[in-house]
């Protein structure tokens, strides 16, 4: 099941940037810069010759096309995941409220 899990997210992802490709193509350019950012801040707090080793490291692999695929399948997680938590909460809210009303 888990590796049904994790292509099915991944195809979601895929589909999703293909999506944004072709209808909103900004968000593409917001990720973009929001993750090279996230970057720059990232090593930004690193001292001097660490820092600047980091982000260029950093930058020519985030850079890269698989680590952007990467990233947004993880971001697509989270977001399935606070999801299913959150309608966990309302379902046992639910749940707990039909129990008092029975008693």
């Amino acid at each position: 099941m888990t590796h049904v899990s994790r292509a099915w997210t991944a195809l979601f992802t895929l589909a999703g940037l293909g999506a944004a490709f072709v209808y909103k193509p900004e968000l593409l350019t917001l990720y973009l810069r929001t993750t090279m950012t996230a970057i720059e801040t990232g090593t930004a707090a690193l001292p001097y010759p660490w820092g600047d080793r980091a982000e260029v490291v950093l930058r020519g692999i985030g850079g890269s096309i698989w680590m952007q695929f990467a990233f947004a399948i993880i971001v697509a997680r989270v977001i399935v995941w606070l999801i299913e938590r959150i309608s966990d909460v309302s379902g046992r809210n639910s749940a707990n409220t039909l129990r008092r009303r029975r008693h």
